[in-house]
């Protein structure tokens, strides 16, 4: 079935037959259990567009391109587009007729091409839902360290928000430990969603307010560290994460894991339930740092495994050390590269996602770490600082999406 171009905006976009296309020749070998997991959120997932106000100087260069539309007084305005998803929705406490719904998505919708990020202030967007409706929005929050963005929408029905489960990306690594089976998709869980290298996951998004202009895509959990500097950044292969930037990562379920960027990356669902939760009641942002990046336990070499497991029999599962920043608190405490961390304040720690979830509230206060260094084979008690990112430490998401852009 060939899908039509639909008319956005009075925008023409060459492009777009060709994506039209693509999509259906893949929608013949997608497996229908994707399929019927994508359904399950699709409500959930809109397409968001950004663009200058009629008075912004960036506005007035008259960029030419498939991404500008004419403006009010005849200029040309730069828009961008991605994807969202609901989180939320309840009634409004003033008017019980409608309802507010939060969507979460990329913060590079305030970048623009060759300039720095746009204050949300002087950016206009709209929300369009799996249904078409566009909807105007407020910006309640924009973050560029973890690259969130989050809209305030009101509509006269409610919106159906996607279930959101947080990840446990732990394995142990001791070779009594039964292993792992493969397989394509994982059960629901309680409380945690078990995720393991190279298990199936599904990105979605919705890049034209059209209802027919739905996406599914089909890759896997991968160990590979994102290019991004953002320690709690996990990554997809098989995708293009720049054709679902701010889509939700998804299980075999229906269950949102995580938010999709572009190099493949996305953020885990424990890292957005916690900002979210955070900004809701302070109404500030939350950056822990903790001076080193950190790598799950098992991704290491063999070699460097089999002497640690040959030294400390009893451990099985912690986070690698991988590089010490030079005068981080971490540094200047004698954390050292390659030193693997076992527990946090006297509790066990088992993966990088854990470790992150333990640090989060410590901001401003001393951890005591317990630590095994493979290269003398000792147990060391180390207590540092976790210290809060500060801008000149910001992940580099708007130097590698002007990149980005400067190829289209």
């Amino acid at each position: 079935m060939a899908c039509g171009i639909p008319d956005v905006g009075g925008v023409y976009d060459r492009n777009m037959r060709e994506l039209y296309r693509e999509n259906d020749e893949f929608a013949d070998f997608l497996d229908f259990t994707s399929k019927i997991a994508a359904f399950k959120v699709s409500s959930s997932v809109v397409n968001v567009i950004s663009h200058n106000k009629p008075d912004d100087t960036i506005g007035k260069t008259r960029m030419r391109s498939a991404s500008s539309r004419t403006g009010p007084f005849g200029y040309w305005v730069k828009y961008f587009r991605g994807s969202g998803i609901i989180i939320q929705c309840h009634k409004s406490p003033n008017d019980e007729a409608t309802f507010i719904s939060i969507v979460l998505t990329h913060a590079n919708l305030f970048v623009r091409k060759k300039c720095a990020p746009i204050p949300p202030s002087e950016i206009e967007v709209d929300v369009a839902l799996s249904n078409g409706k566009l909807c105007k929005c407020e910006v309640v929050a924009c973050d560029f360290h973890y690259n969130l963005a989050a809209l305030r929408i009101i509509t006269d029905t409610p919106l159906q928000p996607a279930n959101m489960t947080s990840l446990d990306n732990s394995l142990s690594i001791h070779p009594t430990q039964p292993l792992p089976l493969d397989r394509d998709g994982l059960s629901p869980h309680p409380n945690l969603f078990k995720i393991l290298p190279d298990d199936k996951v599904i990105v979605l998004s919705r890049v034209m307010n059209d209802p027919r202009c739905f996406f599914i895509n089909v890759g896997h959990f991968s160990l590979k560290h994102p290019s991004i500097n953002c320690n709690e950044l996990l990554c997809v292969k098989g995708i293009n994460g720049n054709n679902c930037n701010g889509g939700p990562v998804i299980n075999y379920s229906g269950e949102m894991i995580g938010i999709m960027f572009h190099d493949s990356s996305f953020l885990p669902s424990n890292i957005i339930s916690r900002w979210w939760k955070h900004y809701k009641t302070y109404r500030e942002f939350r950056r822990p740092w903790i001076g080193f990046s950190v790598a799950n336990l098992y991704t290491a070499e063999t070699g460097f495994l089999e002497q640690l497991i040959r030294k400390f029999p009893s451990f099985s599962t912690g986070v690698l050390v991988v590089q010490v920043e030079e005068d981080s608190p971490a540094y200047h405490s004698g954390i050292c590269d390659f030193d693997v961390i076992v527990e946090i304040n006297g509790v066990v720690v088992q993966s990088t996602l854990e470790f992150f979830e333990k640090t989060w509230d410590k901001v401003g206060e001393s951890v005591e770490l317990k630590v095994l260094r493979e290269s003398t084979g000792g147990q060391l008690n180390i207590s540092t600082a976790i210290g809060e990112v500060t801008p000149e430490k910001f992940p580099n998401w708007v130097m590698r999406y002007r990149e980005l852009l400067s190829h289209k």
